[in-house]
């Protein structure tokens, strides 16, 4: 058996192959070795190795991608949390390498995730070429749904928005904008939370003002890296983000006379069949 394993800042998801075809499947709140406590990380790993004990000692090999995972400090973590419930090889990489394996496998290209979080890489054969640094939501994390929503809120929280706009967001959260700092500030994921605020600006899309916000995040994500000069690679994304807000990202690529490859909401998919053919 081998064990797949994807795990974004919002969902972790698993997947436990048996002779390449899914056994079981599993989605879980979201694992950020950077900036979580391993208690939390054992917490999700536990519920899920409970789901699948009268199997788990079958499991061969472990494949993990994660958010977080940026170097051997984190690579370790992750291996010390696993190796209490199995005994299996481990394969542990960063979530940008299971946006490439998904996207484009041993091939080359841009690969970009853009989910609660961002990254981008180029990439040719396996290996990483050039990369941005991660610097997290505090200082980097261009074009994703914290970006998104941080941008939105500003122009919320200080009375920037229109009123249509700021109306409907009023009625559809329920709370009013004391209440709604506080539950951001108190919150024990700030980045997620901030994030879930695009599913109302997706909702509202179509509206002129929250069209040019988004795009607009997508325009700082795209400058990080246009001193790659890699105009003529096509450009791969991953994460909801990309997949859900693709006509504004299709609008920006364009206006850039840049090269949109595949677009996939979540990488697991392509890791399946990755693995399932190795």
């Amino acid at each position: 058996m081998k064990l797949i394993i994807d795990a974004g800042s919002t969902t972790t998801e698993f997947r436990l192959l048996q002779n390449n075809e899914i056994f079981n499947h599993f989605s879980s709140a979201g694992i950020n070795t950077y900036n979580q406590k391993e208690s939390y990380i054992d917490s999700i790993l536990n519920d899920y190795f409970e789901r699948i004990a009268t199997v788990s000692n079958e499991i061969k090999s472990i494949y993990y991608f994660g958010a977080g995972v940026k170097n051997n400090t984190q690579k370790k973590k992750i291996e010390e949390a696993l190796v209490k419930y199995s005994n299996a090889t481990k394969e542990i990489n960063s979530d940008l390498m299971a946006s490439a394996l998904a996207c484009i496998g041993y091939g080359e290209g841009i690969v970009c995730i853009l989910g609660t979080g961002s990254n981008v890489a180029y990439l040719k054969e396996r290996l990483l070429i050039k990369q941005i640094f991660a610097s997290g939501f505090l200082f980097g994390d261009l074009g994703s749904g914290y970006h998104i929503g941080q941008s939105f809120l500003s122009k919320y929280f200080s009375d920037k928005l229109p009123l249509s706009i700021s109306s409907a967001f009023e009625e559809y959260q329920g709370l009013n904008k004391s209440n709604l700092l506080a539950k951001i500030y108190h919150s024990e994921n700030t980045k997620s939370e901030v994030a879930s605020i695009t599913k109302f600006i997706y909702n509202h899309k179509s509206h002129p003002y929250l069209s040019y916000l988004v795009k607009n995040c997508f325009f700082k994500f795209l400058d990080q890296f246009s001193h790659w000069g890699l105009n003529n690679v096509p450009i791969n994304f991953t994460g909801g983000i990309a997949f859900h807000f693709n006509d504004l990202l299709m609008d920006v690529l364009n206006e850039r006379k840049l090269i949109q490859g595949k677009v996939i909401e979540k990488p697991i998919d392509g890791l399946v069949d990755y693995f399932s053919n190795k």
